[in-house]
């Protein structure tokens, strides 16, 4: 997949923590009166909401109760194999609070059939070729903790938790500039490797191929989307 930058019509802002300096009350209305809006343009009456048990899906379900009201809101829990338990509990605990009965979807045979588990299992062997599910390995994408103190949004770390409980940590933080340019930075446990991203990137046709993992991020009214495959870069001279 070909790095891609997109610049939009109108300027965006930039993220930041100071982003999250807002009036809640204000933008709890604002965002009410849009989905109130943006439904009902569509013909519908109601919505439909996946939950997690996470932070993210209780502010869209509970944004979602005030614009419609719990009796026009499907909360739909949609686990699969991996799942851990106490996001159901959590979820649950969740519906209950906006009085929202809960549908459970368990989704893992969607998931076997379209051979996620393998894709998911091949990529993470491709950093990690220990990995083996089979035997008790297992992987999660989380956030930094520091996240909103590097003021960006694209980066995201994959752990490993071996059978024995001993973790391993990778994490890929691409940092863009207005110019093209950038620096993508992978970190294995306490191994740090920086590759530069020239500014002519798009012109040099440089390539970076994908293997399920994805970043959008934007900086300075630019947006670049990339993917990344084995943290091999190439660049036509």
């Amino acid at each position: 997949m070909q790095i891609e930058q997109i610049t939009p019509k109108q300027p965006s802002m930039r993220f930041s923590k100071e982003s999250l300096n807002l009036d809640p009350a204000r933008e709890t209305e604002r965002i009410t009166l849009f989905i109130q809006k943006t439904v009902r343009q569509n013909m519908r009456r109601g919505a439909v909401v996946g939950i997690s048990g996470g932070i993210d899906s209780a502010v869209v379900l509970a944004l979602a109760v005030k614009a419609f009201g719990p009796e026009r809101v499907v909360a739909v829990m949609m686990p699969d194999k991996d799942s851990d338990h106490i996001s159901e509990v959590y979820a649950r605990e969740l519906a209950a609070k906006y009085g929202v009965e809960p549908l459970l979807e368990d989704i893992t045979a969607a998931l076997q059939g379209f051979d996620c588990y393998h894709r998911r299992d091949d990529a993470i062997r491709r950093v990690f070729p220990e990995f083996d599910a089979a035997k008790g390995y297992k992987a999660k994408i989380v956030l930094p903790q520091d996240l909103l103190e590097s003021n960006t949004l694209n980066v995201f770390s994959v752990t490993i938790i071996r059978p024995d409980g001993k973790p391993h940590d990778w994490s890929l933080h691409y940092q863009p500039k207005a110019d093209g340019s950038g620096t993508i930075t992978v970190t294995l446990d306490d191994h740090k490797q920086t590759m530069n991203v020239p500014a002519n990137q798009r012109k040099a046709s440089a390539t970076l191929t994908n293997f399920g993992l994805f970043s959008h991020s934007p900086s300075d009214g630019n947006h670049v989307m990339f993917f990344i495959d084995d943290l091999n870069y190439s660049a036509a001279k």
